[in-house]
């Protein structure tokens, strides 16, 4: 007898989420410890500190390491202004032992200028998840580095082993230095919502987003420039886009989407939300990878031959592949929520096929959401 067809995708849809948290499982450290802040350490015994590099009080504070919400301490930034770096290191701001959330309200700085050997980071996470949410009011952070110091690595914000969320809140990162890198993960970078901006200077090397997992665009806005002779405006094995909207652009040699040799689920699924990558000098969307997959969307992909976009025009195959074009130094993919239109790829003899990826991708999408809040809604 045959089994119905919705039975089969219902199956399908049900194996890929069980594959999906087998093969990458949702990686939780612990909660942090402490947090170092320009030569003072907050813990939850004394989680006050003031601007002036003074310990505060419940009344008073401009940083307070929260320990109570738990099983995740937030850390909260009140009209927070650094730029002092913690003695024997280049950093503002260290989280150590695990996770945060990391609470935004009123204007907050971490800002550098000048001249310094190492690795310098704004806020450096280690071991552990980072979010960041905005309180009852606006929140805003805003990370500028600029270090003059030949060779050296400047990154705005760094997670040493686990994932970035973005879940609400304004952040802005400027960042100038030999190696230079807006946000860099070691895992997942997720925009659930928010505003982000990154504006990226590197003399050698200039990345916008480096995420070494994947990159889920699920809400909000995130811009990214990167200028520089290597690297991209986003850097990620894996691109999934469920909502939102996102725009990597690269001037000089710099892609605006680039897929690192190696990567194992070089993937970039548009289901919904849009997405533009575009370069002055490269092709839009460049990948090392030694087998290349088709970008599966759900909805409309334009190109034009200017990183402007001027004259964009529908893309179909016979104007040849996406991926590695230096004729496409503008690549927008509109995500059809809808779902009416079929996905457009570089195999689009086989649109049942990615009509099946897209259905699981977005189940998968959902049910990892829907994880992501249950966990958060624990803190609240």
């Amino acid at each position: 007898m045959k089994m119905n067809i919705k039975k089969h995708l219902l199956l399908a849809a049900l194996f890929t989420v069980l594959l999906l948290f087998i093969t990458v499982p949702v990686a939780f450290a612990g909660p942090a410890t402490q947090v170092l802040v320009a030569n003072r350490t907050l813990t939850a015994g004394n989680p006050y500190l003031l601007n002036s590099g003074s310990y505060g009080t419940a009344a008073n504070w401009n940083v307070f390491f929260d320990t109570s919400t738990t099983p995740t301490p937030t850390l909260r930034l009140k009209d927070a202004s650094f730029s002092t770096l913690t003695s024997g290191t280049v950093n503002i701001m260290v989280v150590l032992g695990g996770d945060v959330i990391v609470e935004l309200e009123g204007n907050n700085f971490l800002t550098y200028s000048g001249s310094k050997a190492g690795s310098l980071h704004g806020l450096f996470c280690q071991h552990g998840t980072i979010t960041f949410t905005e309180s009852a009011a606006t929140g805003t952070l805003t990370i500028d580095l600029h270090n003059d110091a030949g060779g050296t690595t400047v990154v705005g914000i760094r997670e040493d082993s686990y994932d970035v969320y973005i879940e609400s809140g304004t952040v802005d990162i400027t960042v100038y230095g030999a190696l230079s890198t807006g946000i860099r993960c070691t895992q997942d970078v997720a925009m659930i919502g928010g505003q982000v901006s990154i504006d990226v200077t590197g003399s050698t090397t200039a990345i916008g987003v480096r995420a070494e997992g994947s990159f889920g665009l699920s809400g909000g806005n995130i811009t990214s420039v990167a200028k520089g002779y290597a690297g991209g405006s986003l850097y990620a094995g894996d691109v999934r886009v469920t909502g939102g909207y996102g725009e990597f652009t690269s001037q000089e040699g710099v892609s605006g989407l680039y897929w690192p040799a190696g990567t194992q689920d070089d993937e970039l699924i548009v289901t919904c939300g849009k997405v533009i990558f575009s370069s002055e000098e490269e092709p839009a969307i460049y990948d090392t990878t030694s087998t290349p997959r088709s970008p599966s969307v759900s909805g409309d992909i334009l190109v034009s031959a200017l990183s402007s976009g001027a004259g964009k025009t529908s893309w179909t195959p016979a104007m040849g592949q996406l991926l590695n074009n230096p004729s496409f130094r503008y690549v927008e993919m509109i995500g059809d929520c809808g779902g009416s239109t079929s996905p457009q790829t570089g195999d689009a003899g086989r649109p049942w096929l990615w009509l099946g990826i897209g259905f699981s991708a977005l189940l998968v999408g959902a049910s990892a959401l829907w994880i992501y809040r249950r966990r958060r809604a624990k803190t609240a």
